[in-house]
């Protein structure tokens, strides 16, 4: 059977063209990111063997505060993408959309340059590894240009593309660079990785950015004559989505950097790959709302409210049932797992049981944020996030002082599952959607009697 009889035996079951591709780009997703979980596995299992846990810790250390640097420095435009380009070329405006692009790209530089100098001062303070203003700056540059055009490819119509470079792509850049580092004089420190991981991500960059431009090439037929007062509306609706990512961040990274200024780098090494190993239980949810953001902007703009509430339950399908199987088999087989990576890691399977649990949950209750900010409601989200992310830091601080490695996880849990909690409230009470999977085959159920 060939790859097209197997689309359209699938297209065949789902019913409708749009339900079919939808699936067949989450699947296409899935298995790019299986193949990246596999890479990062195999890289950490490595590293971890080569570097021993405390070396592994600061370099995991900087790369968890690199992400909130790089946040910054994307300006929310990632977010933005998925809304504005899809917006756009659903309105057949491809001209518009390579305005944004280009737009993007240049804030994002600027904004990398500046937030890569402060970074290097402030790292300098920390002191944990010997970095220059090349390595810390690079690595801000190279990762939020990554983030912002494997969005954008998303948004022109490519998951496949936009994963596949994201996951596959740079993983296996790194994998290659980090064995010929071990082969070669070089060795593997904290300086080497990080030149390693540089390199990877420039090169899927300027793969990226050609193809994001090729898709693009129609230029704008009658543009604005005044271009300011159209920065500032892109920019600002950023920077207002810019707080959804930043919330993510505050959720899932607050617990490893107050693991590095409360306790050891090997602390902080033990709970990165327990982190790692629970992350397992979303890969397929992170795919499917990767492929579906762009979806149900598009809905939404063409006031489709059916054809959104379909996307919505099949993002939920295509979610739940992986999530659960992967919970099990970590609670099952996590002190096995564990042990790959060194003796001195089993101490982070009951972290790892308690993150992989909140992140079932999550799952199960469904993409309430996603739905909230792609259907005009990205004021409220922006307005929660900042109180929850508050709240979360606090609670996090609190429990990871008392209880170490599980106080990290349980504070983790607590945050996040109040804010996922509040976002569904609001779904229910902001949209006619619904985001639960187990709401959602009760009320079909109810229907079916």
């Amino acid at each position: 059977m060939n790859v097209e009889t197997l689309r359209l035996r699938i297209q065949t079951v789902l019913g409708q063209h749009g339900n079919a591709r939808f699936a067949w780009d989450s699947v296409g997703v899935l298995a790019l990111k299986i193949v990246g979980q596999l890479l990062i596995l195999i890289v950490t299992i490595a590293m971890t063997r080569v570097m021993g846990a405390a070396e592994y810790g600061t370099f995991a250390y900087l790369i968890s505060v690199s992400f909130a640097v790089v946040l910054i420095a994307t300006l929310g435009l990632p977010m933005a993408a998925n809304k504005i380009v899809s917006r756009y070329t659903a309105r057949g405006r491809i001209g518009r959309s390579r305005r944004f692009i280009m737009f993007g790209t240049g804030a994002i530089v600027a904004a990398s340059l500046v937030c890569g100098t402060l970074f290097d001062l402030a790292w300098v303070w920390y002191g944990a590894a010997d970095l220059s203003w090349w390595h810390l700056t690079g690595l801000i540059l190279t990762m939020a240009l990554m983030r912002f055009l494997t969005d954008t490819a998303r948004a022109l119509g490519r998951p496949l593309l936009g994963f596949g470079a994201e996951t596959a792509g740079v993983r296996l850049l790194y994998l290659i660079g980090v064995g010929a580092a071990l082969l070669l004089p070089l060795g593997l420190s904290v300086r080497v990785a990080v030149e390693v991981y540089i390199a990877a991500n420039a090169v899927v960059v300027a793969v990226l950015l050609t193809a994001v431009l090729a898709r693009v090439r129609v230029m704008e037929a009658n543009p604005p004559r005044r271009l300011g007062p159209l920065y500032r509306r892109w920019g600002s609706t950023a920077l207002l989505m810019l707080t959804t990512p930043l919330f993510f961040y505050v959720i899932s990274e607050t617990d490893i950097l107050v693991l590095g200024l409360v306790g050891s780098p090997a602390e902080v090494g033990v709970y990165q790959v327990a982190r790692r190993l629970a992350e397992l239980t979303m890969f397929c949810s992170i795919a499917v709302n990767g492929v579906g953001l762009a979806r149900l902007a598009e809905c939404h703009t063409l006031r489709q409210p059916d054809r959104l509430q379909r996307t919505v339950d099949l993002m939920m399908v295509l979610s739940a049932v992986p999530t659960v199987g992967v919970a099990l088999m970590l609670l099952a087989f996590g002190e096995p797992l564990l042990r790959l990576f060194g003796p001195d890691f089993t101490a982070g399977y009951v972290a790892m049981g308690i993150l992989a649990a909140y992140r079932t949950i999550d799952v199960l209750t469904g993409p309430a944020s996603e739905v909230l900010m792609m259907t005009g409601h990205h004021h409220r989200v922006f307005r929660a996030n900042l109180a929850f992310a508050a709240a979360n830091v606090a609670v996090v601080a609190v429990f990871a002082s008392l209880w170490g490695l599980e106080g990290a996880a349980l504070g983790t849990a607590t945050g996040t599952l109040l804010w996922k909690a509040a976002m569904y409230a609001m779904v229910r009470r902001l949209t006619p959607y619904e985001t639960s999977i187990l709401v959602r085959l009760a009320r079909l159920k109810a229907r079916a009697a």
